[in-house]
């Protein structure tokens, strides 16, 4: 089972750049545990201006979101805004509170891209690479298709992800869960010595040590 040393983790972007296309952090979540208990959440004051994509619809961020406040240690609220810390504060806090810890989470490599933290590679359990998974769904294949959450959550934990906007938190918690799933497993695979990962994309591979 799951215990101190698992953290879960989400992020969400907003887009820079004439089309928006490059990822910058707008948002993270570290959870503790699985029923979503939280140690730090966070918006973050753009490292770039302007911000040319906040997908609203999909992210629920606008820019107000995104100006920096007061410096808190408390939870950031949802829908507030000036409550947004620097880039490299809140960096600076995740790398804390991940350091030694098991990340958990979907499709890991975008969190730690967005949030230019390394992790050992031993230290992740990725949801959207574990084979076992792939293959409950018929899906083996350890190429470029990476399943997504609403699958798994909806084909593994027989439940329905709410639609419209999917907050981090509840993605965290839901990677907990899934990972909780299959946990014992798991982490027999890895004490033998048997990944029992897809390796993530190519390009994102300086995300891990």
């Amino acid at each position: 089972m799951p215990h101190r040393y698992h953290v879960g983790i989400s992020c969400k972007t907003v887009g820079i750049g004439p089309d928006g296309t490059v990822k910058m952090l707008a948002y993270v979540t570290i959870l503790v545990n699985s029923r979503g208990q939280r140690i730090l959440e966070r918006y973050v004051e753009p490292t770039w201006q302007p911000v040319t994509k906040y997908d609203t619809e999909r992210t629920g961020i606008e820019a107000h979101h995104l100006i920096g406040g007061e410096r808190s240690s408390s939870i950031c609220a949802y829908s507030h805004g000036g409550q947004a810390k620097p880039f490299d504060e809140v960096q600076q806090e995740v790398s804390n509170a991940i350091r030694g810890r098991t990340l958990v989470g979907h499709s890991l490599w975008r969190s730690l891209s967005v949030l230019g933290i390394r992790h050992p590679v031993v230290d992740t359990r990725d949801v959207a690479l574990y084979v076992p998974f792939r293959n409950t769904l018929n899906n083996p294949s350890a190429g470029r298709l990476i399943i997504g959450l609403r699958s798994l959550v909806q084909d593994l934990l027989e439940r329905q992800m709410p639609p419209g906007i999917i907050s981090t938190h509840d993605s965290a918690r839901y990677a907990m869960e899934l990972y909780r799933l299959d946990c014992t497993q798991w982490e027999l695979h890895i004490s033998n010595g048997i990944p029992p990962c897809a390796l993530p994309p190519s390009s994102f591979s300086t995300c891990y040590t």
